[in-house]
């Protein structure tokens, strides 16, 4: 039983370096994924005044 135990951390340790590994190979997209998600808030807000003005000028 323990030796089932300790292949699972054994297991896990290696895919956490495994990771590792492959997060320092990847560049960091959190900036770029911000930006775009306050892009995307700023045109949400536009098409709704729109939809506003629009609703109000039809009356």
């Amino acid at each position: 039983m323990k030796d089932e135990v300790f292949s699972v951390y054994a297991a896990i340790a290696e895919l956490n370096e495994r990771l590792k590994t492959v997060e320092e190979k990847q560049p960091d997209y959190t900036a770029d994924m911000l930006e775009v998600y306050r892009n995307i808030g700023v045109v949400v807000k536009r098409v709704e005044a729109l939809e506003a003005e629009l609703r109000m000028i039809t009356g």
